[in-house]
């Protein structure tokens, strides 16, 4: 199993595959964040949409919502990242347990089912990222500081470009192309918050559970638009991964 984060749902009025028209606010989306707990009621990884929520290819492990969107903090079984990176599976589709059921551990409140992950199925709410289990660690720095981003070298012959600086432009470009709703300027943020952290890689690396952690961490910021390496390091720990 692999730490990953990703979108699943968001505010908006969307149709369910019932044919039912649903509204979600933005409190409602903090709602389903703030009641869903694993121990509850474990909402699995699954193929589609089975009725009985299986065979179960990994589980949310904690919801935190972010302007609107809700995104899952889940185990993933390699099976299923192999599946995402091929091309198999790239949209996901949240399945809730309504308010009312009996079923419900959080009566009165929306409770994750499970998340479905589809190939040729379109998902009911549209907008989402594409799922991106890629390797986290594929844009790399040394530990000397590797690449950093600055304006070009001026020249009396005119504008030279740094080969640092010009890998440094296209891995940005890369990332904001995997992630289009970052901006250039985040992702900028998110590269240099890579090198800032290279240093450390090198303790990091002999320490499987820190590398996972650290890795799990980074995926987390390409996923969360913003979102901050302590902000990634708070989610996880709330999520249940140790440092």
């Amino acid at each position: 199993m692999v730490m990953k984060t990703f979108q699943i749902f968001k505010a908006g009025t969307f149709t369910a595959m019932s044919g039912q028209t649903l509204n979600y606010s933005e409190n409602d989306i903090v709602r389903m964040a703030a009641v869903y707990s694993e121990s509850k009621r474990a909402a699995n990884l699954v193929l589609g949409h089975p009725a009985n929520d299986l065979p179960a290819h990994g589980a949310v492990k904690k919801l935190f919502q972010k302007d609107g969107v809700l995104y899952a903090i889940a185990d993933v079984a390699d099976a299923l990242i192999g599946l995402v990176r091929n091309g198999a599976y790239q949209k996901v589709s949240a399945a809730f347990i309504a308010p009312t059921s009996p079923e419900n551990p959080t009566p009165g409140n929306w409770f994750l089912r499970h998340v479905g992950f589809l190939g040729a199925m379109p998902p009911a709410v549209k907008g989402l990222a594409n799922l991106n289990f890629a390797e986290c660690a594929s844009v790399c720095f040394s530990e000397s500081g590797g690449v950093c981003f600055a304006l070009p070298n001026l020249s009396g012959d005119g504008i030279s470009f740094d080969a640092g600086r010009m890998a440094f432009h296209q891995a940005a470009l890369a990332l904001v192309k995997s992630k289009p709703d970052m901006s250039y300027a985040q992702a900028v943020t998110t590269l240099d918050t890579r090198k800032q952290n290279a240093k450390a890689m090198a303790s990091i690396r002999t320490d499987p559970d820190r590398l996972a952690y650290h890795e799990a961490a980074m995926c987390f910021m390409e996923s969360v638009p913003g979102a901050s390496y302590y902000e990634a390091l708070t989610q996880l720990e709330g999520a249940g991964m140790c440092r």
